[in-house]
């Protein structure tokens, strides 16, 4: 009826409303329907609730329509004593009762006795007779059964389920626990009961309209949906679980967030704070409690704080001043920088941003000390209208690989150390407000860090997060952190200027614009605890701070408190703006000017920040951004900024020293030096065309500019001199250090032919790179001769021991000067410079020694340093060592000569020295060398590497295998006595060689010192004779001399040998040659392997090493059989008191004793003490050696060793 008349109504109002209804109506028997069109309920309500009070709606306009309408209980008329013939209709809604029960209707809203018993169709003393008790009319409630004939009332109360789930209901707007009990025969405490745990039961004080609770006893029902609920059972959709866990738990919020009563998520203290009253889903008045993933605690992490990361703003030159260059970062103070930023074109193209921004990169690649990190991404590449769908494009499944690798490959070319991603933010709801991400940027994003990841190797990969949950719930953030090396945590803006009118922006402001700091501690800490709690390790998490302030315009002078307001709307600040940035903007606060509010962090804040987030176990800090600390000068040369960026935009360097000292920049190609160079000497050259001076600028431009700026020392020599980019003298991989004739750089004003001492460098190279190539070609070394050497001088195969290790790396450094040395020295003999008739052979040995002598004492402490470039690895044959010490010679010079060029003082001042005069330039020849075009130093080189190798390993080799060689001192002149008692006559003639017109022999003690018979006579009688056995030549003495193994001899051997003994003050046990000593520099660049302490075989008297091959176990000292072996070992602990007195014997009458017996390894007194308790051993005069026994008692054996 009211659809259909609908256009028949000519009334423009937003309110239309049809009823039923007269003033005699009861609430039950009033019936309406209501629309709007203005978008309120407000109407709709009070329409509602006045028809529940039976009270008709009054109209401004109204229109009668006919119709018919028939109720289904009797109406209620006016006249209480007369009854509708229709009352028996009240039959239809009460059920039949068992005979002592009456017949009931229910009360309605505005019902009073005499409604009721007209209800009833009876009158009104039966009702009362019915329905007895003084204040009975008095206490009706709505729903409330009353009886209409004899009887008791029924019961009406509902019933558990079978399931032992109680009687749900679902209440209603008007429904309170009076009229519930009322209806359902209980008692108000019995629905308490029934309901203690009722999700949301507060109790009958406040029953929430459409709460699903229990009229019965049983198991609380599920509870009903609240329509934007977020979390919780109460989210739409939700289901009881079957396995009988907590429903709280239903639904968690994204990043473990908080869920409050009402299913909302969040991380404040509406939404973590648990002020449960008993029943599940409750909450103290005022509060919204929390129902699952409660507190605001940080998870403690593993972190350390050692991470300290610092943003360079690559575009900070864009601004008004406050500029920095990458190269005056403090880098000192940080771990890791971050360039910002890099951006991709659609097409995923990597650029640096525009010429200022570009030049700041190459200098940030510059910068050392640091892992250098580029940030892709940022605030406007993520937001901008041109630029947004880049990175939302990017990581989709049909593009990520592309991205991720031009990314990559971009990172790996310009040798950085790591990428980090600014995606700001995937799928935000409200980025951009025309076309918000979507709920696949997250997946797509993780699936793109992994294969960015993967791409590379050994980098790092991070990404920055915002500290925001209504941007962080879209990142799979937990998951990202098994990925990512660290996350970048960005707890600052947290509030500005874009607050304003946003009433959920802060906590306790519903306008948005409260003066707020930026890095507030409280929020940074909630923001923390949720990021922590939603499974990102702490030692993933870098914790932002600031080295900006922001500012707002404060709305009343004085007032700056947190509750405050400041004035603009999202995207006007009234605040004054910053001078350089033109931005407005138990963290610091400052008030200025009496409106001006900025907020910022001081360095005491940062301080106890840094201290607080290791405390909570994070992995650092990173600072936005080192170039908003201070002011800084433009690097020089530059006077001012202005002229730095003319520089740059014109394509100079404007960091390029152009000043230059004296006159050598006054010359030009044509000079007769360079046009005519063979006429004049290396000497004369380099004078006239003032090279020193040259130098000079090259080592002043490199120590004061160049040098700082993280460029390589050749490069820095390259730009000064003008030769050209690209050479790599230090590296003997790359063949980019080649000489050039004058170039036509040397004609700038800026230069001169002096630049051709670049020349001496590339000479410098190719020297290191001829021996380098030469030791590698010598390792063509016969293997089959090695395996000859190790069958002659080793007949017993050494054991496997570190022996051979050690005695390597000894080699490795003394070897360099019998190899290197003399190959060097060939060289450099046969150049101009060195044939200059002022020049003398030592000249090249000192220029020699210059070159070499910094491989020569870093040798041994590279080994034994984590970074070396040659470690000797255990070799199952002796063989094998050979390629490994010329290995370790080759590395040693690939090192030294990176180590020439490195452009340290002392680098520096070796080159210089090498250089000077002209030493390595062409030039004219005042003497032929003997052969300019011989280059028989490679197989002198060969030669050399035989001799030293072999030399020091043959004597350790006869030690390793037990052969334990040693040189017999005879104690007389050469040719003077024969040792025939320990000698044959052949062996003399083998082992012997005169040193100092002294004899000496080279032998070994073979098989046992006596040679005994068992010989019988014709009687039958039997002995056994003894004999003193002869020392024997050591394996493969007969194999030396001639061109076999270097041509090392036996004189060879005993004279170096002799040499180690005689300076360590004829005593065995001297240490190994001094690279440095000249001495040893010279008889080692003459390959003089004799040189002392390079041969250290042992050396004694005959009779000292009988001795000890008699009576002591071979191999029982370091210097078998030529010191004195260790007595036999029989006593155990032994103690001296010192008890000596004026009557105490001689000290050399005892030290007699003890010469006596200690070259006797076999000395053995046994001593019974019987009766006595002290028997003499051995005495000598005064001295009386022997054996005491504290108790007599007894038979007992001393037995004491020699």
């Amino acid at each position: 009826m009211f659809e259909d008349n609908m256009g028949n109504l000519t009334d423009s109002t937003p309110s239309l409303a049809m009823q039923l209804c007269e003033k005699n109506y009861d609430s039950t028997h009033i019936f309406g329907i209501m629309a709007t069109s203005n978008g309120t309920f407000t109407p709709i309500q009070g329409a509602i609730k006045s028809w529940a009070n039976a009270t008709c709606l009054s109209f401004k306009e109204s229109t009668r329509l006919s119709g018919s309408a028939t109720f289904t209980t009797p109406l209620l008329h006016p006249n209480r004593t007369v009854f509708t013939t229709r009352s028996s209709a009240t039959s239809v809604a009460t059920k039949l009762r068992a005979r002592a029960e009456c017949r009931t209707v229910q009360v309605d809203s505005g019902n009073g006795c005499a409604e009721l018993a007209a209800k009833c169709g009876i009158s009104g003393a039966d009702f009362t007779r019915y329905n007895s008790g003084s204040d009975f009319c008095s206490k009706l409630k709505p729903k409330q059964h009353v009886c209409c004939s004899q009887g008791t009332l029924p019961d009406f109360s509902p019933k558990p389920k079978a399931d032992g789930s109680c009687y749900s209901y679902k209440v209603k707007d008007d429904d309170n626990c009076d009229n519930l009990a009322a209806e359902y025969s209980l008692t108000k405490q019995d629905i308490e009961d029934f309901n203690k745990n009722t999700w949301g039961w507060n109790g009958c004080v406040l029953i929430y309209s459409k709460t699903v609770m229990c009229l019965s006893k049983g198991t609380a029902p599920f509870p009903a949906e609240i329509q934007n609920a977020q979390c919780g059972p109460q989210k739409p959709g939700s289901k009881p679980p079957t396995d009988g866990s907590d429903i709280s738990d239903l639904n968690p919020c994204p990043l473990n967030a908080c869920c409050n009563i009402w299913g909302q998520c969040g991380i404040t203290k509406d939404f973590c704070i648990d002020t449960n009253t008993g029943a599940p889903g409750t909450a103290k008045q005022g509060t919204y409690g929390c129902i699952s993933n409660c507190g605001m605690d940080v998870v403690k992490g593993s972190g350390t704080g050692a991470i300290k990361i610092a943003y360079f703003e690559g575009y900070n030159f864009k601004r008004d001043c406050l500029f920095q260059d990458a190269s005056r970062i403090d880098t000192s103070q940080y771990t890791h920088i971050h360039f910002g930023f890099g951006t991709l074109t659609p097409s995923f193209e990597v650029e640096t941003g525009d010429a200022l921004s570009s030049y700041e990169f190459g200098e940030f690649k510059r910068i050392s000390g640091v892992k250098k990190i580029l940030s892709f991404g940022g605030w406007d590449f993520s937001t901008m209208p041109d630029t947004y769908q880049i990175f939302r494009n990017g990581v989709k499944p049909e593009n990520r690989l592309a991205m991720a690798q031009k990314i990559a490959t971009f990172i790996k070319d310009n040798n950085l150390d790591g990428v980090d991603i600014d995606w700001e933010y995937p799928g935000a709801p409200d980025l951009p407000d025309h076309d918000p991400g979507t709920k696949d940027d997250g997946p797509n994003y993780l699936a793109c860090l992994v294969v960015l990841k993967n791409l590379l190797p050994g980098k790092s990969i991070s990404i920055a997060a915002p500290a925001s949950y209504w941007y962080l719930k879209q990142f799979p953030i937990a998951q990202i952190s098994k990925i990512v090396d660290y996350i970048v945590y960005m707890t600052y803006d947290l509030h500005g200027q874009w607050d304003a009118n946003n009433s959920h922006s802060q906590e306790g402001c519903d306008t948005g614009n409260c003066l707020r700091s930026q890095v507030n501690l409280t929020e940074t800490r909630q923001s923390l605890a949720m990021i922590t709690k939603a499974g990102v390790p702490g030692n993933k998490v870098v914790v932002g701070v600031t080295s900006y302030g922001r500012s707002f315009k404060m709305a009343e002078p004085g007032c700056w408190g947190p509750n405050c307001l400041y004035t603009g709307d999202r995207l006007n600040s009234n605040a004054k703006k910053g001078r350089c940035t033109a931005t407005a903007g138990n963290s610091d606060i400052l008030v200025y000017d009496g409106t001006e509010y900025v907020s910022y962090m001081s360095a005491a804040t940062k301080k106890m920040r840094m201290a607080l987030y290791i405390t909570w176990g994070l992995a650092g800090i990173s600072d936005w951004a080192s170039d908003l600390k201070e002011y800084n000068e433009p690097p020089g040369p530059a006077k001012n900024w202005n002229l730095f960026f003319e520089l740059i935009l014109a394509g100079e360097d404007p960091k390029a020293d152009h000043s230059r000292s004296s006159n050598w920049t006054d010359m030009d190609c044509t000079h007769e030096m360079i046009v005519d160079s063979t006429w004049y000497t290396p000497s004369d050259r380099w004078r006239t065309l003032n090279a020193d001076a040259a130098w000079a600028d090259v080592v002043r431009i490199w120590k004061n500019t160049d040098s700082k700026r993280g460029i390589k020392f050749i490069q820095s020599v390259s730009d000064t001199l003008h030769i050209g980019a690209g050479a790599n003298c230090g590296s003997l991989t790359r063949d980019s250090c080649v000489a050039k004739h004058c170039p036509n750089g040397a004609n700038s004003d800026t230069s001169g032919p002096a630049a051709q001492l670049m020349n001496s460098l590339v000479q410098l190279h190719m020297l290191h790179k001829d021996y380098h190539d030469s030791l590698v070609e010598a390792t063509v070394f016969s293997s089959t001769a090695l395996d000859h050497m190790e069958n002659s001088f080793a007949a017993v195969p050494p054991e496997k021991d570190n022996t051979w290790l050690l005695l390597i790396i000894d080699l490795l450094t003394v070897g360099t000067l019998g190899t290197a040395g003399p190959f060097f020295n060939t060289v450099l003999k046969k150049l101009p410079y060195f044939l200059q008739k002022t020049s003398t052979y030592e000249n090249s040995k000192d220029t020699t020694m210059t070159m070499i002598g910094q491989g020569t004492t870093l040798a041994k402490d590279l080994i034994s340093s984590e970074k070396s470039p040659w470690t000797p690895q255990s070799q199952d044959a002796f063989s094998n060592y050979m390629g490994q010490v010329v290995g370790g010679w080759a590395n040693m010079t690939s090192y030294s000569l990176r180590r020439l060029f490195d452009g340290n003082d002392d680098s520096i001042k070796r080159i210089g020295e090498i250089i000077s005069n002209g030493k390595l330039v062409a030039g004219k020849f005042e003497q032929e060398p003997d052969d300019l075009y011989d280059e028989t130093y490679k197989e002198d080189l060969v030669t050399n590497i035989q001799k030293c190798f072999l030399g020091f390993s043959i004597p350790a080799l006869w030690q390793a295998s037990k052969s334990y060689a040693f040189i017999i001192d005879a104690g007389h002149g050469c040719g003077e006595k024969e040792l025939s008692e320990y000698l044959t006559e052949d062996t003399m003639k083998a082992t012997g060689a005169c040193v100092d017109k002294q004899q000496y022999s080279l032998v070994y003690p073979k098989d046992d010192a006596k040679v005994c018979k068992h010989m019988c006579n014709d009687h039958g009688s039997c002995t056994t004779v003894c004999s003193n056995n002869k020392f024997s030549a050591p394996p493969g003495l007969d194999t030396l001399g001639g061109k076999s193994y270097g041509g090392i001899s036996t004189a060879d051997l005993i004279t170096g040998s002799v040499r180690t003994w005689k300076q360590n003050g004829k005593a065995n046990g001297g240490g190994f040659a001094d690279p440095t000593n000249r001495g040893t520099i010279d008889n080692m660049m003459d390959v003089d392997v004799t040189t002392p302490g390079f041969m250290r075989i042992p050396v004694c008297s005959p009779e000292r090493a009988f001795r000890s091959w008699d009576t002591a176990k071979p191999g029982s000292s370091d210097f078998y059989p030529c010191d004195i072996p260790p007595g036999k070992g029989n006593c155990g602990t032994s103690t001296f008191i010192d008890v000596t007195s004026n009557g105490s014997p001689l000290v050399e009458d005892c030290l007699t004793i003890i010469k006596n017996i200690e070259g006797d390894a076999s000395t053995d007194y046994t001593t019974l003490l019987g009766g006595k308790n002290q028997r003499e051993i051995v005495s000598h005069v005064s001295c009386r050696f022997g054996v005491e026994a504290t108790e007599e008692g007894g038979n007992v054996d001393f037995v004491v060793g020699g």
